[in-house]
């Protein structure tokens, strides 16, 4: 694909070598020397963290990467971690027959989404027999006697004797080491790139260095990468033009050179059981924002009859709204339940289109289909 776009593709290490220029080391230690006329982006990712805890990195456990593309089924999973990548390899594991263990250090599932939708899903993981552990941490990991056994010593006194293997979901650092960033100031110790809303380099004079996708944190979702990529574009070509970057926005929210999406309408599905579909604000940000005067929660079952036609015996599920008191836009939905995830991007495009509930209620959903749950929000905000 990237060859197709007339794109010259390199293959090797790169490092920032000075202004614009990237130098290039193959596998066969051949080095070349790229000069960009414009701009360099450092799109590297992230890496995910495993806890200093003691006798987990001799362990072996593994990272996302691991768990996704393994071949085998271990007998019984430990995960550490009840994030989005926790919860659903805990319920991918269980489906396969593994026995699962779930260790989280919070009171509740999914913190950075809802407490509801964490205590959702935990009910849905117990009911394929996983074995969650809220308000405790890991303090040990031993070998057992045999090869494939280990010992999980737990805050809360417990002892899990039989794990076989430990999934490390506690959260991702960016990459940042080795690639040259120390040499314009920026630190290489794990924390995100600060950029701009244009998602260049502020601290490096000339705004001709972005980082886009997780090696920012602004957003580190698949889906945040493509958006990244569409906005330094036009950032790149609009700084290329004798007028520069201001004629187009760049301080304006929602204009083609600004990744405001990042902050007021990120989306993000979790495929668990039940699914977890959220987008902009949830009552935890709101409360932690100290937002509460000033926006109203709406909650509302998931259940439609469209729902219960096209699946027999569909669990009722939950669903939210954040709403402005003062302006009645719509700023934030989170769903729970099955098949949710398509209902997602209809409150994201309301989001970023800053609807009222006034004109929501014009917006009719087909009959029938799960798209109806927008008719049992609107119910419960009658009011507002």
């Amino acid at each position: 694909m990237v060859e197709d776009s007339g794109a010259a593709l390199v293959r090797g290490r790169g490092k920032l070598i000075g202004v614009k220029r990237v130098a290039v080391i193959n596998d066969d230690g051949q080095k070349a020397e790229l000069e960009a006329k414009y701009a360099v982006a450092i799109c590297t990712g992230s890496e995910p963290i495993v806890p200093n805890i003691p006798g987990l990195k001799e362990s072996n456990p593994w990272g996302p990467r691991q768990a996704t593309s393994s071949s085998e089924v271990p007998k019984h999973l430990l995960v550490l971690g009840a994030g989005a990548v926790g919860t659903e390899m805990a319920t991918v594991y269980a489906s396969l027959g593994a026995q699962v263990s779930l260790v989280t250090r919070g009171a509740e599932l999914l913190p950075k989404i809802d407490q509801e939708a964490g205590r959702l899903v935990r009910e849905g993981l117990e009911s394929q027999g996983v074995r969650v552990y809220v308000s405790t941490t890991v303090e040990s990991v031993t070998q057992g006697e045999t090869e494939n056994c280990l010992t999980v010593q737990m805050s809360n006194g417990s002892t899990i004797s039989d794990v076989t293997k430990i999934l490390a979901a506690t959260g991702r650092k960016a990459k940042t080491s080795g690639i040259g960033l120390e040499n314009f100031g920026i630190e290489t110790d794990g924390s995100p790139i600060l950029v701009s809303e244009s998602l260049d380099v502020p601290s490096v004079p000339g705004s001709w260095l972005y980082a886009l996708g997780d090696v920012n944190g602004r957003a580190p979702l698949s889906h945040s990468c493509k958006y990244h990529g569409r906005i330094a574009a036009n950032a790149i070509i609009a700084r290329s033009q004798p007028d520069g970057i201001d004629n187009v926005g760049w301080k304006t929210p929602w204009s083609r050179v600004s990744a405001t999406n990042d902050t007021l309408a990120q989306p993000q599905v979790v495929f668990t059981s039940p699914t977890v579909a959220s987008v902009g604000l949830t009552r935890r940000q709101v409360t932690a924002a100290g937002l509460a005067d000033k926006t109203r929660v709406i909650t509302a079952p998931v259940t439609t009859l469209g729902a219960k036609l096209h699946q027999d015996g569909y669990q009722d599920g939950w669903a939210q709204w954040i709403v402005d008191t003062e302006s009645k836009k719509l700023l934030g939905a989170t769903f729970v339940g099955d098949g949710v995830a398509d209902l997602l991007h209809a409150s994201t495009v309301a989001i970023v289109g800053g609807l009222t509930v006034d004109r929501l209620a014009h917006a009719v959903p087909s009959f029938p289909t799960m798209s109806e749950v927008y008719l049992n929000l609107l119910e419960a905000a009658e009011g507002l």
